[in-house]
């Protein structure tokens, strides 16, 4: 990286053509405030891409050491997003082809030690860039790093619902106690400096390669590059040993459907 923390010039990188103050407002939780602002831009997340009180600037700085220190780009990494995505097409594909069946057509696959899933959960509509690019997405599946003391059907489980936008409010009122417990530990692990999964969506190489953005710690759609980087094999690092994973089973008791899930 070229520029301080505090050069001029990485916010003007940053800001892209959007003043800070504003676009801040927009990546926060339900877009806070700015339906009284004279911004425009309305496509809100509920949950936002940054948490309620973070500053874009140190987030940006701080993951962009990240990617340099593990001797990639932002681009390779984007690059790395694409070709989950293209490989997951082509297995959900083979599959309808095979099995003639919706339900069947969840990829998931085992690669560098990490696990690759799509989201079980159905997405309701897109998001659009909030720099006011021409680009949307929405929601598309997770990179799980393995945890041998955690249960991690479980840990899937909870993710799903941290990251669909309705689930906690609906859930919470029918949810044992102990439940809501790992539901908010999980939550606390996502945004301290060891998290266990990356959110994936279709827009986020988008957002990581012109904007250099993986959203921030305080939403549950962040995609650490601490994650990102090993997972698709582009870290110049030695990458730690992780617990191989044999066999993904189904479950998700809570969505339409089930994932079948297979070894790559």
């Amino acid at each position: 990286m070229v520029y301080a923390i505090d050069d001029p010039r990485l916010i003007a990188e940053i800001e892209n053509g959007v003043p800070l103050a504003v676009l801040e407002e927009r990546l926060r939780p339900g877009k806070v405030g700015a339906r009284d602002s004279i911004d425009t831009w309305s496509d809100q997340s509920s949950k936002g891409f940054i948490g309620a009180d973070e500053e874009l600037v140190p987030l940006i700085y701080s993951d962009w050491q990240t990617v340099e220190a593990a001797g990639t780009t932002h681009t390779d990494i984007a690059n790395g997003v694409r070709g989950l995505f293209s490989v997951w097409h082509k297995n959900r594909v083979a599959k309808w082809w095979k099995n003639r069946n919706y339900r069947a057509n969840v990829a998931s696959v085992e690669k560098n030690g990490f696990i690759y899933v799509e989201s079980g959960i159905f997405t309701a509509g897109s998001q659009s860039c909030p720099w006011g690019c021409s680009r949307i997405g929405n929601n598309s599946g997770y990179i799980i790093r393995p945890d041998p003391d955690m249960d991690m059907d479980k840990v899937r489980m909870n993710m799903e619902l941290l990251t669909a936008g309705f689930a906690r409010d609906m859930m919470e009122k029918h949810m044992p106690e102990n439940d809501l417990r790992e539901l908010d530990q999980l939550r606390e692990r996502q945004q301290s400096n060891d998290p266990l999964y990356a959110t994936l969506s279709t827009l986020l190489p988008h957002l990581i390669e012109e904007h250099h953005f993986f959203e921030g710690k305080g939403t549950p759609y962040r995609a650490d590059p601490a994650i990102l980087i090993p997972a698709l094999g582009l870290a110049s690092c030695v990458i730690p040993k992780l617990v191989p994973v044999t066999k993904l089973v189904p479950f998700c008791e809570f969505v339409p459907y089930f994932l079948w899930c297979f070894v790559l």
